[in-house]
């Protein structure tokens, strides 16, 4: 008897993959992804159906919980979603809120994000750079369908997700970020920046929380890393996972980890967030827990605390 554990991660590498195919189909899910049994406690539904005749992407659609569209889409898997070409996604009053394409994941081409009204808000062109993605601002209007960049040039005013608040506003020249920006990010409290750009690429970045403290940086955003590398990261874990017995009782499956790095690079709320065997959830939960040694990420050069997913599957073949 063979028996396979892998890690998967959440940038979408994978250090070995063998996963068959699921027999649950809708999934009742948080805003910040976790899986829940309950509608009560659930913010939005997920549905997956078999591939359609001649392809083999499944059709992905998402519901708010009252009952209106939430996205569309196609998926290489079942769960989670690997999305690869259309998507649609919508606000809940039932009007279009983006509209892009997918390649393995990630988002490619002119992607369209509107305002709840309907209205165009922006157009960004994404182009494939190594593991990420070169954007450019190729358009954005104000609410009114009025437009202040025009083929990658004009002066830019953005929003959060929700367009409560301005996020940023500045200059944009040949589809990059120009000259001096300035904005807030509001999280546990507001954080208000300024940054200075040329040619796209940022010069420098202050911020200040109101408090007194102020913050230097040149990266507006960095992700939590590993000391020693993720690399170390996915080794540790891989060699630490205790299979034997998991194995002796042909226990397999994929466990979804949730966790967070907080700012002082402790982990906390670590947590399997989809159903899988308790015994296979307890382990995941304990190789997670033994790993010391997380960067906090960064947010205008503030610490702050980011959630993770590290899906780990052990699968057993004969």
């Amino acid at each position: 008897m063979k028996y396979f554990v892998f890690l998967l991660f959440s940038s979408l590498l994978f250090v070995g993959l063998h996963v068959s195919a699921q027999k649950k189909n809708v999934y009742l899910l948080k805003n910040n992804g976790d899986y829940v049994k309950n509608a009560d406690s659930a913010d939005f539904i997920r549905s997956v159906e078999e591939p359609e005749k001649g392809s083999n992407l499944y059709p992905t659609k998402e519901f708010y919980m009252n009952g209106t569209r939430k996205s569309y889409g196609y998926s290489s898997k079942i769960d989670p979603p690997l999305y690869e070409g259309t998507f649609l996604s919508f606000f809940e009053n039932g009007k279009k809120k983006q509209y892009k394409n997918y390649v393995k994941g990630k988002i490619i081409d002119t992607a369209f994000n509107y305002f709840p009204n309907g209205k165009v808000y922006s157009t960004l062109l994404y182009k494939p750079s190594g593991d990420s993605s070169i954007v450019y601002v190729k358009g954005v209007n104000d609410s009114t369908g009025a437009a202040m960049v025009t083929d990658g040039n004009g002066y830019a005013v953005l929003y959060d997700e929700d367009f409560k608040y301005i996020t940023g506003k500045g200059n944009v020249k040949n589809g990059k970020y120009d000259g001096e920006w300035t904005g807030e990010l509001r999280t546990k409290d507001t954080l208000h920046y300024k940054e200075v750009y040329a040619e796209g690429k940022m010069i420098s970045g202050t911020s200040n929380d109101g408090k007194g403290n102020v913050y230097h940086y040149t990266t507006s955003d960095v992700k939590p890393n590993f000391k020693g590398g993720m690399k170390l990261f996915y080794r540790q874990v891989l060699q630490g996972f205790r299979s034997r017995e998991l194995v002796r009782q042909r226990i397999q499956g994929v466990a979804q980890v949730n966790f967070v790095i907080l700012t002082s690079g402790e982990i906390s709320d670590v947590h399997v967030i989809n159903d899988v065997h308790t015994a296979l959830a307890s382990e995941a939960i304990r190789v997670i827990k033994a790993q010391k040694g997380w960067q906090p990420a960064r947010q205008k050069g503030r610490a702050v605390k980011m959630m993770q997913t590290f899906p780990i599957s052990l699968n057993i073949s004969n």
